[in-house]
Order: structure tokens, then sequence, then C-alpha cells
């Protein structure tokens, strides 16, 4: 059992963005076993590396999503975005000028905490919006030109 499971109450309904939020839940729980097994510092480093990457995919597919379809909490949405990627960056400086001043697990409980409460508030606005306005969000896709 990880610090932070998938469970069904986290899904929006929408494939591609719950697969990018499983990958980020994955990726949570690695680190927390390799704080276990005691390779914290070369699991941070790996996962501040994968944030990078995965939050620029991921929040893109989120924002385009709801600039498409004309979402009024974007601006929101997309500030909570950039604070995340700011936190990320902080963490990931500290980690290279000093990992000593990272803690493992202070990363850990940080990302299962905002994954968890993003998705529950701020993704699942965007989800019901969606719905309320009739688009089939089990079909949406991150392809440009598709729905």
């Amino acid at each position: 059992m990880g610090i932070v499971d998938w469970d069904d109450m986290y899904a929006t309904g929408i494939p591609i963005v719950d697969d990018q939020h499983k990958a980020l839940f994955r990726t949570i729980n690695e680190l927390h076993e390799g704080l276990a097994l005691g390779k914290g510092k070369q699991e941070v480093a790996r996962t501040l590396d994968f944030l990078v990457s995965y939050a620029l995919d991921h929040f893109r597919t989120e924002e385009e999503f709801m600039l498409k379809h004309r979402f009024e909490g974007l601006s929101l949405h997309r500030f909570e975005h950039l604070q995340l990627m700011q936190d990320v960056m902080t963490f990931r400086e500290r980690w290279t000028v000093d990992p000593g001043s990272v803690r493992p697990m202070e990363v850990t409980r940080f990302l299962g905490e905002w994954i968890v409460n993003h998705t529950q508030d701020m993704d699942f606005q965007y989800v019901r919006f969606l719905k309320e306005k009739g688009v089939p969000v089990e079909g949406l896709s991150a392809k440009p030109g598709l729905p």
C-alpha cells in the first residue's frame, strides 16, 4: 500500500487525464517506497525530474480542454498549476544546491496532499462544467483538433 493510492473517487472520467493522474500517484508511491528502502535521495532526484516534464504535459492537456470549452475557472486553475510548478522548481533548486536541505518525506507529503486536494477540488470543477455543457468527457482526447 502506498502513501496515496489511486481510487475511483479521484477519477475525472477523462481517460487521458486519469492516466496522467495515475502516473503521478505511482511516482509519489515510488518515492515513498524508495524512502522505506533507504533510497530516498535517489528517488527525490528522479521524482523532481519526472515532475517537471509531467507537469508541463499534464497541465497543457487540462488547460486545452478548459480553453476549448470556455471554462470560466481557467485562470484560477492555471494559477494553481503555476503554483505547483514554482513549488517543484523550488524543491529542485534546493536539491541542486544542497540535497540535504530537502527531506524526501517533505516532497512525498507535499505531492500526496497536492494531488488529492487538487484533483478532488479543482479538477472536478472543470469536469462538472464540461458535463453540464453536455461534453462527453470519456471521449476527450489530447490530440489537437479532436473533441
